[in-house]
């Protein structure tokens, strides 16, 4: 994927919040350029106004990533499975 990718995936996040609230995305990138990439999706999510709408009411999504399938596993089970 790339930035225009990312944008149109935070664009329809965006348009349809209902769809996301509460969501748990863990990604796993285990090289460089892909930690990157989905860092920077990452970080477009984070400062998009329909999410931050709903993370004023506590049902934004949560988007991390990880090198490893365990840190992952362990975030997403964390969380309450």
């Amino acid at each position: 994927m790339g930035s225009d990718d990312f944008k149109t995936v935070v664009a329809a996040m965006q348009a349809n919040p209902q769809r996301v609230e509460g969501a748990r995305l863990a990604i796993i990138a285990p090289k460089d350029i892909v930690f990157g990439m989905y860092r920077m999706f990452e970080l477009l999510a984070e400062n998009s106004p329909a999410i931050e709408e709903l993370r004023q009411s506590g049902l934004a999504p949560q988007a991390e990533v990880f090198r490893q399938h365990a840190e992952a596993q362990n975030w997403l089970l964390g969380a309450g499975g």
